[in-house]
């Protein structure tokens, strides 16, 4: 990953005090835009954030906050090293792959035939992502009664 990449970056709001201590600042603010957020009101808070400069795509910390629980999915913009990709985080560790248009892909070897360890990749993330966008978005108890997601 290079020094800085773009990242968007979307969670529940209860979990961002403890991303912002993750990212190294102390619970505030740690984003530069808000993309979109839940509606005014709204019973289960998230918001999707993004940050143009995040040091090294923030890799480190959103390993950390996964290994810690929080579950959130996002999106790396490509630099000049490597491509784009998305990531979600879901029963403590992160699933990221190559993606097109927003979509997981697998490459393709010389024969055009896709590599078996990305086609694993993106149908393991395309499982993830819907588990972890909809406890984000409508709340714990969308998935199952304890709150909390499966491990």
């Amino acid at each position: 990953m290079s020094e800085h990449c773009y990242v968007e970056l979307c969670f529940r709001m209860e979990d961002m005090e403890m991303l912002s201590s993750i990212l190294g600042h102390g619970g505030g603010q740690f984003w530069e835009d808000v993309v979109e957020e839940s509606p005014l009101g709204s019973k289960n808070r998230w918001i999707k954030i993004s940050e143009n400069m995040a040091s090294y795509g923030w890799f480190d910390p959103i390993h950390q906050a996964a290994a810690k629980g929080i579950v959130f999915y996002g999106y790396w913009g490509h630099t000049s090293e490597e491509p784009s990709m998305l990531f979600v985080s879901f029963g403590g560790k992160v699933c990221s792959v190559y993606e097109v248009k927003g979509h997981p892909v697998a490459r393709l070897d010389v024969s055009a035939d896709p590599f078996p360890d990305d086609v694993k990749d993106a149908k393991e993330y395309d499982m993830l992502f819907k588990l972890a966008k909809k406890y984000v978005e409508e709340g714990p108890d969308a998935l199952n009664n304890s709150g909390k997601p499966p491990a």
